[in-house]
C-alpha cells in the first residue's frame, strides 16, 4: 500500500520509476531513474546491484530495513541516493543507519531510538519531516 501510494504521489513528475518484483522486471526498465525493489527480497536487491553498473547514480527505494541482513543493509548504506523505510528500533545495524547523512528524514511515529526530534501527534497518513531548511508535518493524499 505504501508503495502504491508513493507511486501515485510521484505520477506525472517526470521521474521514471521501475517497480522490481523479479529480475525479469529489469528488462525494459534499464533506464529508470528510480528503482523500487520488492520489499524484503534481499536476493533481488543484490542481483540488481550487480547487474546495473550505474545503480549508484539512481534513486533506490528499500523497504523494511529491519528485516535485512547486515551485508545487504551495508550495501544499501553505500548508495548516495537511497530511500530507506522501516523500523529503526528493530534494525540490526541501527548505529550505521544513524551515522549516514540523509538529506531528509520522515518519521511516522516516535521511535525509541533518539533521533534528536520529538514527533508530534500525527494523523493517519501523516509524517514528521525535516531536512535542510524545511521541518514540519507532511501528509500523503490520494488523487
Amino acid at each position: 500500500m505504501a508503495t502504491d501510494n508513493f507511486l501515485n504521489q510521484v505520477e506525472g513528475s517526470g521521474l521514471s520509476i521501475a517497480r522490481l518484483e523479479s529480475e525479469e522486471d529489469l528488462e525494459g526498465n534499464e533506464g529508470a531513474q528510480a528503482l523500487m525493489i520488492k520489499s524484503g527480497d534481499e536476493e533481488l536487491f543484490m542481483k540488481v546491484s550487480e547487474l546495473l553498473p550505474d545503480v549508484r547514480e539512481r534513486v533506490v527505494f528499500v523497504k523494511n530495513i529491519e528485516g535485512l541482513r547486515g551485508e545487504t543493509l551495508k550495501k544499501c548504506l553505500a548508495f548516495d541516493k537511497v530511500i530507506l523505510s522501516g523500523d529503526i528500533d528493530k534494525c540490526d545495524l541501527k548505529a550505521e543507519v544513524l551515522n549516514k547523512h540523509f538529506q531528509t528524514m520522515i518519521l511516522f511515529n516516535q521511535p525509541e531510538t533518539d533521533l534528536g526530534r520529538k514527533v508530534p501527534e500525527l494523523e493517519k497518513y501523516s509524517g514528521y519531516m525535516w531536512g535542510g531548511e524545511v521541518e514540519g508535518i507532511v501528509r500523503a493524499e490520494n488523487g
